[in-house]
């Protein structure tokens, strides 16, 4: 995690929770995400580094990879305290070039062009095999269409859904309802399907033609 094994980490005093270690991704995923997520946005042609937010930070390793290969500083929001204070405490003792809010991401913008990363709780949506992303919390289209409205004027933005290993049609068609599919990632260990990234594309134009 983070880019080091479990022996630096310890050495430098990160602490990592269980429901943490079980929930992020590994550093072959982030690194898969971020190197896709990159490529999205060097498509758009914008001419300027995004800003890389992530609106369930959890662990950060997935906000560190994408921001460190945007080579910008990633900001993440965390609402869960205990989640909260342990992630803030290992990015400080690794001295990691993220920054951590404990509270919830404004989406009703208006927000800058930029990367956003998407993994809002599961629950109930993920029978442990597909995600429904019509349930989980809150619901993934819905995310993804708030983000676009909020877009400010004609601008884009990239958005990385963290998705199990099996990614149904059905997840495809309601995702594609309120945003543009540029990318499907697959990763894991050693060429694994551990998880898989769903690289969208958001705007203000297809919010609007796109009504839940």
């Amino acid at each position: 995690m983070y880019g080091h094994c479990i022996d630096n980490l310890i050495d430098a005093g990160a602490r990592i929770l269980g429901r943490t270690l079980v929930e992020c991704c590994s550093d072959a995923e982030a690194s898969a995400a971020a190197r896709a997520a990159m490529s999205a946005w060097g498509s758009m042609d914008m001419g300027s580094a995004p800003v890389i937010v992530d609106l369930f930070a959890g662990s950060a390793n997935l906000l560190h990879h994408v921001s460190h290969h945007a080579g910008v500083r990633g900001l993440g929001f965390e609402t869960t305290r205990e989640v909260y204070d342990a992630t803030a405490r290992n990015l400080r003792v690794l001295g990691l070039d993220v920054e951590l809010l404990p509270r919830s991401f404004d989406v009703s913008g208006p927000i800058n062009a930029g990367v956003y990363l998407l993994d809002p709780p599961w629950g109930s949506a993920f029978d442990g095999v597909d995600l429904d992303v019509s349930n989980t919390i809150p619901p993934i289209p819905r995310l993804l269409r708030s983000l676009g409205s909020a877009q400010r004027g004609d601008s884009h933005s990239i958005v990385v859904v963290k998705m199990p290993s099996v990614v149904s049609g059905a997840a495809m068609s309601a995702v594609a309802r309120v945003a543009s599919i540029v990318d499907l990632v697959y990763s894991g260990v050693d060429g694994s399907r551990e998880s898989a990234f769903l690289i969208v594309k958001v705007s203000a134009e297809q919010a609007k033609a796109s009504p839940l």
